[in-house]
This record gives structure tokens, sequence and C-alpha cells, in this order.
């Protein structure tokens, strides 16, 4: 490993514009490195194998060799030549004038922006039209992709409210150990100290200040250092954001006098040095986690207490910090096998592969190795055996006849992709229509499949196979085909490899690929539809209400197949301003008992997951959407308030009911109702593949009905009142920027994971699918009022309102919202709201997070919190209604209101069982959200590159698109000479994309609408690049405040 010399730290500190920079570098030394050969390694020499041998664990590590290559020797020769003078003026300037002014002038002639000591100039995998960055020691390709993921997924854009957020908050003298790129090597210890905006600043085991983001990190252990020991540190660490510099470094870091710091280095390393020993007492079982843990053909998911027990025999929670550090480090050090399943800076469990998947590895990696020391011998003369008996020898061979084949009818792509066929297909009758045919290749081997299922595993979206002795076999067998000669050898190049051997389809989305989602195959028969539905028991049938004629409103999409609620309003009898809101939600749970096989798939599902070509549920069809969803003679748990014309809430129950008169019609004919006509607004579409069909008056539906308009505006001013007193409670009334559209995709029938499919058949396919993006084009800073623009989510708001505080006079735990501030960041009120904008807005709100204890929620201005109306699409929701419904049966036999301190074996959740279900759901959300976005983006990037690069629709010239943020900001900026990168959205679609801003122009600002013209469309990390050409226009100060882009 590389010591962080002195040479190392080109980090700068950046402040308001025009501040000044200070550097933190020392010349001779970079001078020096600088021109000293680069030295690479690659594999090691490597011993003959069984070409079908297998492991029993994952590899550990693997001896370097040199990699002596012709071309880079003549590279440096001539780099040196030209830059030998250079060194000795260097040198000479520097004994006459201040470092730091030589070495600003030596800069602006020195060719160190493009220069890496130890990658060559072209030899990463940039993306084209983008150089590769400079200034890492550490840059390869691994970090590179790494580093374009983080900007291009950057959590959504979204930084606050939201339950996936999670609201944990390093504080001051916590311990994280700091993560390496490698993958496998362990951390460096270090104790956080402060944030400066999203930047983090800690204090490491070397003695110096270091920055990273949450992304780089694992908490280790809270509140560890004193705080009294941080504060002599604070006037040595950076003031402003730190970015790096033009200089190779390894990390963001600085100096701090060592003696001033030396009691936290002491901690930590007697920290380190407590779970080294536990380690070595441990040596076997730690070291052998994987094989000890691991089954043979499924995925397990598992806390580290959990890890704990079944390995060490230790009592999980029980466990000391640095009994967890020990642990941890070991799981590191068999990364991929064993990966962390991460929300913010916890790490809430481990995702353990089969055993097949980690011999498919080790085989391949095995046939690698073999297979280079062939071809090493050869090149010297040494017979070892025949070549062609290399099961990779064979598959290149095939797998290049099957390239060729495709590429008569498909044209490979510089940005990952298989363009579309010349001929299109109309779609074929019938629920699956499908707009293509496909046709079988030649047939795979078992060999072949092998190494089909370890380049699938590499070319998985985000990046897990990270280790690099992993990775290297996969870049190895590309290089071997000659087929990808003008591509970098890496993730990207594996997808459109794997699309041309016909092992993915041409638009295969694979981020609905993952295991981890636990996405059931469409066409499959789950067993738990196979249950006889009418066999089901109604256990609230006794307790149930029938509400008779009274109107529900349902306000849905006519297409929408899964109604969860309706409401309903009703006058209490004798009064003017006073009325009762029925929140009508439908009722799975009167049904399905907690232990039933339906409650416990969804208890693993976690939510329904919703991606352009396929619906995945929760609660299978049989059950949801044919039984249970809202319709008229159906089931519903009611939840009721009594509210007056001053939004006060003056009585409340929930009650199991049925429901008779539903009134549907979709969201935007209710806001119509209210003066708001999106409808009526221009609209953009943009079509390939063919035609959608035409139905514009049904997905409009029908108007509401006029005899129920003065019940829906009286209704809509109850909650406008409701919401002004929650405002006077502490509420944030919060502007957000329009949801993206979502892509519509017609002809490629059922998708199926090709990850979880092993098949000896590849497929060629002619015809593509018909996609269709539309947007309408509002204006994005408008002010709308709130309740008017989407009266149903305050109507839903109040029902989780009502739930919580039932729930919590009584004593029952469910998984209740709450929120916190950031403790470092000045907070977002109701009374500043208006002033904070941009960045300080989003770092300023409250954070949301989930307990089985009730919890303030400020953003919503309510005591206690519960998400309760949604329970044939989230687990959340239905088990807060098994909870209830125990409760209310139990009042119902009793007469007394029910008290979960006396009766709590009547509930079907303690408060610890909630506790692990949270545990080990918030992770399954962030990433099952991250799914459901980054499909969206996969279609509509996918709509992008056929009209671009084929001209399957015609793109306007250029496109208006709002600046969301500059890409530094992230942390990981992508650089190009005389260009700045700005994160962006394109009006009106609201698809992500990166804007090359030139420096020349004057400098942009969150907010701003620009026009800008398409560069290029990355079809692996779903990326529209696109240059700006200029400003459109500048929102007023006004309009941005309280607004979320």
């Amino acid at each position: 490993m590389l010591s962080p010399s002195p040479w190392l730290r080109g980090s700068r500190l950046a402040g308001c514009r025009g501040s000044t920079s200070q550097a933190y570098v020392c010349a001779r030394c970079t001078v020096r490195r600088l021109y000293s050969a680069p030295s690479t390694s690659s594999l090691s020499s490597l011993q003959s194998r069984s070409y079908h041998g297998t492991i029993t664990g994952p590899r550990k590590s693997a001896t370097p060799r040199r990699f002596h290559n012709e071309k880079n020797n003549l590279f440096r020769q001539q780099e040196q030549t030209q830059l030998a003078d250079t060194q000795e003026d260097l040198v000479t300037f520097e004994r006459h004038e201040p470092v730091r002014d030589y070495l600003r002038k030596w800069q602006e002639n020195a060719p160190v922006s493009t220069i890496d000591p130890i990658i060559m100039p072209g030899s990463l995998g940039a993306m084209p039209g983008i150089k590769p960055l400079s200034g890492n020691m550490l840059s390869d390709e691994l970090v590179q992709i790494r580093r374009l993921v983080d900007i291009t997924e950057a959590d959504n854009y979204q930084q606050s409210g939201e339950e996936s957020d999670g609201a944990q908050f390093l504080r001051p003298g916590d311990l994280v150990l700091l993560k390496s790129d490698g993958g496998t090597s362990d951390g460096q210890l270090a104790v956080y100290v402060r944030s400066i905006e999203t930047q983090l600043q800690f204090y490491t085991s070397r003695g110096k200040w270091r920055v990273a983001n949450l992304r780089d990190l694992d908490l280790v252990a809270s509140r560890l250092a004193d705080i009294e020991n941080i504060k002599p540190l604070l006037p040595y660490f950076p003031e402003t954001r730190v970015v790096k510099g033009p200089l190779p470094q390894l990390a963001m870091e600085g100096g701090v006098p060592r003696p001033l710091g030396a009691a936290l280095v002491e901690l930590m390393n007697k920290f380190e040095v407590e779970a080294q020993a536990i380690y070595r007492k441990n040596l076997y079982a730690l070291d052998n986690i994987y094989n000890l843990l691991a089954d043979e053909k499924e995925f397990l998911v598992m806390t580290l207490e959990e890890i704990a027990t079944e390995v060490l025999g230790l009592h999980g929670p029980s466990l000391t910090d640095p009994e967890r550090l020990a642990i941890h480090n070991s799981i590191q050090r068999q990364s991929f096998y064993v990966t962390p399943n991460q929300n913010g800076p916890l790490v809430e469990s481990y995702t353990i592969r089969p055993r097949w998947q980690a011999e498919v590895v080790d085989t391949v990696i095995d046939w690698a190795r073999d297979m280079q020391e062939h071809q090493q011998n050869l090149s010297v003369g040494r017979s070892t055996g025949k070549l062609d008996q290399n099961p990779i020898t064979s598959f290149i061979t095939k797998t290049s006849r099957i390239v060729y084949r495709s590429r008569q009818s498909r044209s490979p792509t510089m940005v990952f992709a298989l363009g579309p066929t010349a001929t299109k297909l109309p779609a074929s009758a019938g629920k699956t229509a499908l707009t293509y045919e496909k046709a079988e290749v030649e047939s795979f081997s078992e060999t072949d499949m092998i190494i089909i299922d370890y380049l699938r595993m590499w070319t998985q979206p985000p990046l897990v196979m990270k280790p690099g002795m992993l990775r290297a076999a996969a870049s190895m067998i590309l290089r071997s085909t000659g087929l990808y000669d003008q591509l970098p050898l890496i993730p990207a190049t594996g997808y459109l490899f794997l699309q041309e051997l016909g092992v993915f389809s041409p638009w295969e989305n694979l981020y609905l690929a993952s295991e981890q989602l636990l996405l059931p195959k469409p066409e499959a028969t789950d067993k738990t539809q196979e249950l006889e539905t009418e066999r089901l028991v109604d256990s609230m049938k006794h307790l149930r209400k029938d509400w008779g004629d009274l109107p529900v409103f349902c306000v849905d999409d006519v297409h929408t197949t899964e109604i969860d609620d309706g409401f309903s309003l009703e006058r209490v009898p004798g009064s003017d301003d006073t009325f009762w809101i029925h929140i009508h939600v439908a009722n799975p749970s009167a049904f399905i008992s907690s232990d039933h096989d339906v409650a416990k798939r969804a208890d693993e599902f976690v939510r329904s997951m919703y991606a352009p070509e396929q619906k995945y549920r929760m609660l299978p069809a049989s059950h949801g959407e044919a039984r249970f969803s809202l319709a008229p003679g159906r089931p519903a748990l009611t939840f009721s308030a009594k509210v007056n014309s001053e939004g006060a809430i003056l009585d409340s129950s929930i009650t199991n009911s049925y429901i008779n008169n539903v009134v549907q019609f979709p969201p935007g004919k209710l806001r119509k109702l209210f003066g708001i006509d999106y409808e009526s607004l221009p609209k953009a579409t943009l079509t390939v593949g063919g035609t959608v069909p035409d139905n514009s008056g049904a997905e409009l539906g029908k108007d509401v009905p006029s005899e129920h308009h003065e019940s829906l505006h009286l209704m809509r001013k109850l909650l406008a009142a409701r919401f002004e007193k929650r405002i006077k409670q502490g509420a944030l009334d919060i502007r957000r920027a329009p949801e993206a559209s979502t892509p519509v995709v017609l002809g490629i029938g059922y998708p199926t994971s090709s990850l979880s499919q092993r098949s000896s058949e590849g497929h060629h396919y002619t015809g593509d699918p018909v996609i269709q993006l539309s947007g309408q084009h509002r204006d994005l800073f408008e002010p709308v009022d709130a309740t008017k623009d989407d009266m149903v989510s305050h109507t839903m708001q109040l029902a989780g309102e009502v739930a919580a505080r039932w729930c919590k006079d009584r004593g029952i735990p469910l998984i209740y919202s709450g929120t916190m501030y950031h403790p470092e960041h000045p907070k977002v009120t109701n009374e500043n709201v208006s002033s904070y904008k941009g960045l300080s807005l989003q770092l300023g709100l409250p954070r949301s997070f989930v307990s089985a204890k009730p919890a303030a929620h400020v953003a919503l201005g309510m005591e206690q919190y519960t998400k309760c109306t949604s329970p044939l699409r989230r687990f959340s929701d239905i088990l807060a209604h098994w909870q209830i419904e125990a409760a209310l049966r139990h009042e119902a036999e009793t007469g007394k209101n029910f008290a979960a301190a006396e009766n709590s074996d009547i509930l079907p959740f303690s408060e610890t069982a909630i506790d692990q279900i949270i545990s080990r759901s918030s992770w399954r959300n962030s990433l099952k959200d991250r799914a459901e976005s980054r499909s969206r983006d996969f279609w509509a990037c996918q709509l992008f590159f056929r009209a671009f690069y084929f001209g399957e629709a015609e793109l306007p010239a250029t496109f208006k698109c709002v600046i969301v943020e500059r890409a530094e900001e992230r942390g990981s900026p992508l650089i190009q000479d005389g260009q700045d990168q700005y994160l962006g959205s394109i009006i009106p679609f609201g698809l992500r994309c990166m804007v090359a801003v030139d420096q020349k122009l004057a400098p942009v600002e969150r907010g701003d609408v620009v026009e800008i013209e398409l560069s290029f469309v990355d079809m692996y990390h779903l990326t529209v690049i696109a240059r700006m050409l200029r400003l459109e226009k500048r929102p007023d100060e006004g309009e941005l405040g309280g607004y979320i882009l």
C-alpha cells in the first residue's frame, strides 16, 4: 500500500467564488515522482489448474507480478526526454521564489493536469468524450465507474424527507472506518469531527485531517472520543469545502500537529489493537465466514449479530465495538461473496452469495490464469500443453461467430448498447403482444455457461465485484476476443458483449436483475396465487359497519387495478362547521393472518415495485386485485377524523366496514375542479419503434360528477384549514419539482430476470420495443396551493395521524415515522423556509426515520405519524392493520380500551419484532427506490439512444434543462478541459442529465433554465450528456425559496 507522502496532498480549499485556494504540495517530491517510471501490476505467474476445478470459499489473494509493455516503456522514454529540461528549470526557479508562488507559475506550463503517474494516458475506460480523471494515484476503471455512479445516481437528487434516507447522523467523536477503493483491504479508522455542507471531516489514525462522504465510510462506534480532545484540532482543519487539486493524491487530507491529536491517535490505535487481538483469537472462523455460512443455492441475509452468533458463538446483542470491527473487517476481506447492505453510515445487514456463484468465479479465474500461463510459455518457445483445451479458448471461438452474426443485423456502439434492427414488426395480438421475433443462436456448453454466469455477475450494477483479482479474468476474456479494441475493458463493455451473444436482450434492464430485489418471475405460478381465496375467513366480519350509500371517492387513474384507498365526507348532525372525514382503506389484514404464507412473502418483499415494463406486486393479484381492491361491496378499514372549519381534530375512530357507493375519477380531474388544469398545457411527446394506441380520452377519464362538487370543495377547505393548523405546529410547506415522466413501453411481453435464469441458448432479436415519453410544459416555479394540487396526499396524511394517535394512546408498537434535524446545520422551519434555497435548504430540512415507538414528525407538524393507507403495496401498512385489528377485537370482547402494557401477547408483533423488521427492510426499500428510478431512466435513455444515434424519432435541435447542482457538490466531479460539470433535468421529461458548461461562459446556478445540445447517451450508466449553449432564464430569489429541484 502506498504511504501518504506529502507530495500526494494536492487538495485545495474551495470557499466562495474568488477566494484564495490553499495548496498542500511538495514541489521537489512532485517533480521527482512525476518523472520516475511508473509501475503497474496485474495477475501473478500462475500454476496450471484443472479446467473443472471448484472451490469451497472465496479466493483470498494473488501474488503480484510486473507487467512489461513495450509501448508503455517507449512512452515513458519520450516523456522523460521531453520534460527533462523542465525539471532543471523548476528546481532552479524554486531557489529564487516562495514555494507556493513557484508552484502556481509552474502549473501554468507543466502538463500535470492530464498526467497520472500510474495510469498511462488513454488506458482508462473513460466515457466517450470525457477524458480519464487525473489527480488520483488509485485511479483505475473501478474508481472511475464508481465516481460516475456516485454522480448519476446521487440519491435521485433527493436530500430530504423520505424514510429511505434515514436519520442516522454522525456526531463529533464517532469512530468510523473509512473504506478503501480496493474492495478487500481494511479501511482506516478515523474520528468524526464536523460537516462542511455535504462533506464530512475526520481525524484519522495517521494523524491527519481527511474529508469523505457518507458512502465512503462505515460507523464503528458512537461517541467514542471526547469532544474536548477534538476542539484543539479545529484550527488546523479546512473551514470550507475541499476539492481535488490538479496533482496526484491518495485522498483529500492534510497535516495536523501530532501532539494535538496524540490522545485520539492513541485511542484509535488501542481500539484497532483490541480488534486485531479478537481477530487473531478467532482467526479460522473469521477467515471462513463465507464457507461457514453460505448456502449452496440461496442468497442469505444476516445481521452482524446473527453472524457473530453463528460463527463465533457470541451473544449478538452484547457484542463489544472492537468485536464488531473485527467481524466487519473480516467480512470486508471477503468482499463480493459477503456484501454489506448499507443505509447511510450504518450497515444494516449482509448478503451472502450462494456457493455455486463462488465456485463459478473461482473456476473462471483458474481457467484465465491457466490460459495466460500457456500464452506466456508459448511466447518464449516453451510447450506446456494444448491451449485449445482451455474452455476459454473454445468460448472465444464460439462467441466470435455469434457476435459477427449479430453484427449483421445490429450495430454495436461506443455507448455500450446494440442499435435497433432496420426491420420493424407490428405488435402481435394478445396480452403479451410482441414487437420482435427471436431466433436461437448456437447452444452453450456447460463450461460456456459457467463463463457467462461469471460475466453476468461482473456486469451487474451497482458495482459489487470490487476486488481487482476477481475482475481481471473478465477483462482478459474481453481482450482475448479482439472484438472490442476501441472500448475499455470494463463492465459496461461486458454488458454490450452479453447483448451481442444473445444472453441479454438489446433492451435488458439490469436494474431489475438483482437477486436482492427478490422479484418474482412474472410468468411463474406463485404458490401463494394457488390458494383458494374463497376459503379465507373475514376475522372482522362481526365488527363491520356498512356505510350504505355514502359516496366514497377513489382518485386513481382509469387503468389502476389495485385501489388502496378512498375517502368520504359526512356532516355532523346539528353543526354547520364540523364534519367527519372518513378514509377507507383496503382490508386484506382481516383475511390474511400475520403468519400466513402470503404475509411471509410480503414481509420479504417489503413493498410493491413498479417499473415501466412490469409491475411486481407485494400481494399476489389473486388476493390484492381480485378480492381486496376497493370496489362496491368490498371490506375496508376506515380511519375517521371529526374536523371543524378551523382544522382542529375533535374526535377520531377506527372501524372495520363495508363500502358500496364508489366514485372513481383521475387526479387530473380533481385538480381541474379546483382550478388547476395541467391537461390543457402544451405537451411534448417522443416515440420510437412504432405507434402507441391513442387512448387519450380513456387516459383522461370522466370529469367529477357535478353532484359531488360541493362535497369535494368543502372537504378541500377542511384539509386546507387542517394544513394551516399543522403549519402552526411546525409543518413545512415545501415545493418540489414535478415528478419525472414514466415511459410507456410496449411489445416486450413479460420481462424476465436474466441473472436468475440459466439457459443453454442465446437469442438474437429482430424488431424492438415501442417506447413513448411525454411531458407537459409546466412553469416549474409557479406557486400552487398544496391542497388543490394534491388533496389526496393531505387526506392520507390525516389517516396516518389518526392511526398513529390511536395506537400511541394504547401503547401499540408500529412502524412509526418521525423526523430529526441534522445537529450541525441551520434548521429550516416554517418561519424561515422561504429564505432557504438550494443546498442550504436540503441540508437544513428535517430527515425522516422509522421507529417502533411514536416520534414527532416535524415536517408534517404531527406529534406522531404512521403510514397505513396502502396495505396492498406496503408491508408497513398491513402490519399496522394487523396490530390495530388485534386491539379492536380485544376491545369488542372486553368493552375496555386496549393497553399494550397489559396485553402485549395479543398483538401479532412485539416492539422487538418490529425493530428487527425495520433493521432488515430499510436498505431493501432503498434498493427498490433505486431500481424504480433507474428503470425509468433506462427506458427514457433507450428512447433517446435510438432517436439520437439512429434517427428513430425527430429530436429538437436543443432542449431546455434546469440546473440541479454542480457535480462536485457530490464529491466526484467529472473533469473536462475548460469545462465544469453540472447535474440537470431535461424539461419537460424530468430525465437526469449531465451538462458540460464552458468555463468561458458566465457561471450557472441552481434553478437556472439553460438551453442544451445533446452530446451522447451512455446506456450502461444511464446518463445523457449535454453541452450548455446559453442561459435561458434565472429564477427570482423568491421563486427558489423553499423549492426542491
